[in-house]
């Protein structure tokens, strides 16, 4: 076990160290600030990312998957410009993996209790 330590321990110390020097770049700054009304502005209620990835994490519980991906969406787009740098993500076509992220045609029908 001790090796594995030493083997991940510099580079978890690196990653740590990069990730909270984000935190004070101007376009991480201006997305935190931004947050809260992004957040409403999509019917969001979560006043910061704490609030959001705590409802994030009751909608985990639940079960509830289309709320969590809505949720990670929403958080998606509202932290965008955190990230002018960062690479898109590269499409790529995997047609012999199932495609569990298409859109509902429509949407559920709402639970009706006794039936």
């Amino acid at each position: 076990m001790r090796e594995l330590k030493d083997l991940y321990g510099p580079l978890q110390v690196q990653w740590f160290t990069a990730a909270a020097s984000l935190r004070h770049h101007q376009e991480v700054d201006a997305a935190y600030r931004q947050l809260d009304d992004c957040l409403a502005g999509h019917g969001v209620q979560a006043k910061g990312e704490k609030a959001l990835f705590a409802l994030v994490d009751r909608s985990i519980q639940a079960a509830d998957a289309p709320a969590v991906a809505h949720l990670g969406k929403v958080y998606a787009t509202c932290t965008a410009t955190a990230s002018p740098g960062r690479p898109s993500t590269p499409t790529v076509d995997r047609p012999h993996l199932p495609r569990p992220h298409r859109p509902r045609a429509r949407p559920p029908p709402p639970h009706t209790p006794g039936r």
